[in-house]
């Protein structure tokens, strides 16, 4: 399917990117709500609920496409996250 260059024409790629779209937002917005459970995982903080970070995040990447992988990693300037292909 095209990505970047869908054909206004092609209504099942437009619809196709569209859902894709939305569901990488839902993935960021629940990011961002749980931001403080993801940082307290990173650092090794038992959490009070049995939440597995791991799971959580190949669960929402799974929606998006099921061949995506993440790290994440830290430097002298903080954390990141990185999602690749």
């Amino acid at each position: 399917m095209p990505w970047k260059y869908v054909m206004p024409s092609d209504a099942v790629s437009a619809r196709h990117r569209e859902a894709t779209v939305e569901r990488i937002g839902v993935f960021w917005d629940d990011f961002v709500r749980r931001l403080a459970e993801v940082e307290a995982a990173l650092d090794g903080i038992p959490s009070s609920s049995s939440w597995d970070l791991a799971a959580w995040m190949n669960g929402h990447l799974k929606t998006i496409h099921p061949r995506l992988r993440w790290e994440f990693g830290s430097d002298l300037g903080g954390r990141y996250l990185v999602v690749y292909l």
